[in-house]
């Protein structure tokens, strides 16, 4: 779901999804759960893909 609302690879989706939940101690599945549900802070999602678009420095 974020790959296709972002217009971006699956791969670079999934990244963003686990640095969002490890970053924050959440279940993986729960960070999922809520962005099929809209209620993740798309933001906050936003800004894990931001860095994995750019990838290390």
């Amino acid at each position: 779901m974020l790959a296709e609302r972002w217009n971006t690879r699956a791969d670079h989706a999934f990244v963003a999804l686990r640095q969002y939940a490890r970053r924050r101690r959440l279940p993986l599945h729960r960070v999922a759960s809520a962005v099929i549900e809209r209620s993740a802070d798309d933001t906050e999602l936003r800004r894990e893909f931001d860095g994995t678009a750019r990838g290390p420095s």
